[in-house]
């Protein structure tokens, strides 16, 4: 199996496809309307409270159109309890592929998957400041500084030393 290297990142990703799917409803209120504003014709795929959350602030005509329920859209049900419903190939590889390669794009269209160009989950401990922020890039620079020692701890979480 042949090592697959990032070769770029767009400077600015037209979002189209998007993941939803938080324990903490506060602040959809103002994501989700911002998202259609920005694109009529986004897509966002959720599950359970989230998506029911979601099909109230959008209303009937636009849920119908910028919904999708993650087992429609998966194939496969949510497991007793709410559970392992974004588990799913076809989120693996929204989440993993990248359009500019070919054989990432065959198997989008193979499976019928899409890219998924944002993922929207509640970092609890940071709920409060999206919800104060009054300048969303403001909130992506300060989750992007302060993720880093979270996500370090988790890929490498008895300090063995991921930069060595």
């Amino acid at each position: 199996m042949a090592l697959n290297i990032v070769e770029k990142i767009d400077e600015a990703v037209n979002v189209k496809h998007v993941l939803a799917s938080v324990s903490d409803k506060r602040g959809l209120d103002r994501l989700v309307p911002g998202l259609v504003a920005a694109n009529p014709d986004v897509k966002i795929y959720s599950t359970g409270g989230t998506y029911a959350a979601i099909e109230t602030l959008l209303g009937p005509e636009a849920a119908a159109r910028n919904l999708v329920a993650v087992a429609a859209y998966t194939g496969q049900p949510e497991m007793q309890g709410g559970l392992v419903k974004t588990l799913d190939f076809k989120i693996y590889l929204g989440l993993l592929s990248e359009t500019y390669n070919e054989a990432h794009v065959r198997d989008l269209e193979r499976t019928g998957g899409v890219a998924l160009d944002m993922v929207v989950v509640a970092f609890l401990a940071q709920a409060d400041l999206v919800l104060e922020a009054q300048d969303l890039l403001a909130v992506f620079a300060h989750l992007a500084v302060h993720q880093v020692g979270a996500i370090e701890n988790f890929l490498d979480p008895f300090g063995q030393g991921l930069h060595q």
